[in-house]
């Protein structure tokens, strides 16, 4: 902390009931009290967090489940991308009604399916955990909303394809030489400009930063790090996980994490072809969950054996969740997922069971 004062702890301050469906995905949005929440299937749900009051629900077509969730135009009128196990990417506008300053009561925005797009043919299904994850499908979108990031967990391994959007068309094809599948993905365009500031202020606050750097973490635990800009093969390719990864972080253009379901977290110099850091988070239980705050340097895991941890980047734990707070006083459940939002301190954390918990730590 500043001055020697001890970092603030996160206090629990929502609980939110996702009738008896399991959480799959969570996405906060950037700039409204919305917080996305999918289920095992193909259920979607918003919640205003703030209020704890659910104020929509759709649901996925066909039987897909949704295996990842990214935002198109948050400061606008923001539409909502997922990502689903029969390699479609939808486009889901009125998700959040950020375009009007209030609606009535029983005026909530309906959903509505703006386009698709068929991102990975040939997908087989997959579910998440075992020695070698099959996360589906992986998909994170630029912030400008111009690309799409496409990667398959499962079945047709080994391509990652980057998507003109307006175009529709793959721009870039990527053989990622690996018999193994992605199961993490992050690039670098796909960041709020100021999270990739580096220490030298190389890019101004208004700049985006150079699209193209993609960091992938596959199922045999290794990483590999590409720069479009210079040709389609890895620029580093690590192998100091030994089991799958569950996630990956850019935290700036020269800085990245890792973290695999042995419970290993690293933290590397992308000049370098080995981590310069490394904290051991859950010795003897399977690491289900981990995600690293784009603006501040703490970082959250979940665990199978029903515990969230909340760290410095240091390892100082800040935050050792096993109960849910108030009446309820229960274990958690199983942690199947967790996120930050990108700019304030607050976690949400989904479980095998159907609460989803918001926890806040004083800005």
């Amino acid at each position: 902390g500043v001055d020697g004062q001890p970092l603030p702890k996160f206090e629990q301050t929502a609980i939110l009931e996702n009738k008896s469906e399991m959480s799959s995905c969570l996405l906060f949005h950037p700039l409204e009290p919305a917080l996305v929440v999918t289920d095992e299937k193909n259920g979607v749900s918003v919640w205003q967090y703030e209020k704890g009051e659910k104020t929509n629900h759709f649901q996925n077509p066909g039987s897909a489940r949704i295996t990842s969730l990214d935002w198109l135009n948050p400061s606008g009128a923001s539409i909502l991308a997922t990502g689903s196990d029969d390699g479609i990417v939808r486009f889901w506008k009125g998700v959040v009604d950020n375009t009007t300053i209030s609606t009535s009561d029983d005026e909530t925005p309906t959903p509505e399916l703006a386009s698709a797009l068929h991102a990975v043919p040939d997908l087989g299904r997959g579910e998440k955990g075992g020695s070698e994850s099959s996360p589906g499908l992986i998909m994170v979108c630029s912030h400008t909303g111009g690309s799409l990031y496409t990667a398959a967990g499962h079945g047709e391994k080994n391509t990652i394809r980057i998507w003109d959007l307006q175009a529709e068309h793959v721009v870039t094809r990527i053989d990622t030489e690996s018999q193994s599948s992605v199961t993490a993905m992050v690039a670098s365009d796909s960041l709020a400009p100021s999270t990739v500031m580096d220490d030298a202020n190389a890019y101004a606050q208004a700049d985006a930063p150079p699209p193209g750097i993609i960091l992938t973490g596959f199922g045999d635990g290794y990483l590999r790090y590409y720069d479009v800009r210079q040709g389609v093969k890895p620029c580093m390719a690590v192998n100091e996980h030994c089991a799958w990864v569950v996630n990956v972080h850019l935290k700036n253009m020269r800085e990245a994490i890792s973290g695999s379901a042995s419970g290993d977290v690293r933290f590397f110099d992308l000049r370098m072809n080995s981590s310069f850091r490394s904290l051991d988070m859950h010795a003897g239980t399977m690491m289900t969950s981990f995600v690293s705050h784009p603006r501040t340097n703490i970082l959250a895991t979940g665990s199978d054996a029903q515990f969230i941890k909340i760290l410095t980047h240091e390892g100082q734990v800040l935050s050792w969740i096993r109960f849910h707070d108030g009446f309820l006083g229960q274990r958690i459940g199983p942690v199947s997922c967790l996120a930050f939002h990108p700019n304030r301190r607050a976690l949400a954390a989904g479980a095998t069971d159907s609460i989803v918990s918001i926890y806040n730590s004083p800005d």
